[in-house]
């Protein structure tokens, strides 16, 4: 018999977060996306208009900004909410927060390109929730938040 993949969710509160004043992912709005090969952007406000860019500009191994992304709505991945979610030992009550997807099924498809194989273990997978939808990035690396009125 075939064993279930079960993703997981973890609380995830990277450095920069704290200038939003949301309590929950459902007081968040996605702004905008752009994207080119050596650069992912997403822009996120909360409803009292601070805003944070949110910038994946290193390259990855295979020479992009990000290995994946992509866009759902809540209906479209309402199994997301029925997954456990893990709680860091460092997680504050009083920060907004993301998430990461631990064991996403996603990443089945890298496991045969030879081009990964010394990096699959190294690659996060962040989800950006606002109040109905879900933003899905790829990376070998953590991006860097900046508030909109410090860049």
């Amino acid at each position: 018999m075939d064993k279930i993949h079960k993703e997981k969710l973890q609380f995830w509160q990277p450095r920069g977060i704290e200038a939003f004043r949301a309590s929950n992912p459902s007081q968040l709005i996605l702004t905008s996306v752009s994207k080119s090969p050596s650069q992912l952007e997403l822009i996120i406000s909360d409803e009292n208009e601070n805003k944070l860019r949110i910038i994946y500009d290193q390259l990855c191994t295979a020479e992009f900004a990000v290995w994946h992304f992509a866009y759902d709505t809540h209906v479209g991945r309402s199994d997301l909410w029925v997954n456990d979610v893990d709680r860091p030992d460092n997680f504050s009550e009083h920060t907004p927060f993301f998430f990461k997807i631990i064991d996403w099924s996603g990443l089945d498809k890298y496991r045969n390109a030879t081009i990964y194989e010394e990096v699959l273990d190294q690659v996060e997978v962040h989800l950006y929730s606002t109040r109905d939808e879900f933003f899905i990035v790829v990376s070998e690396y953590e991006p860097r938040i900046i508030r909109m009125d410090e860049a």
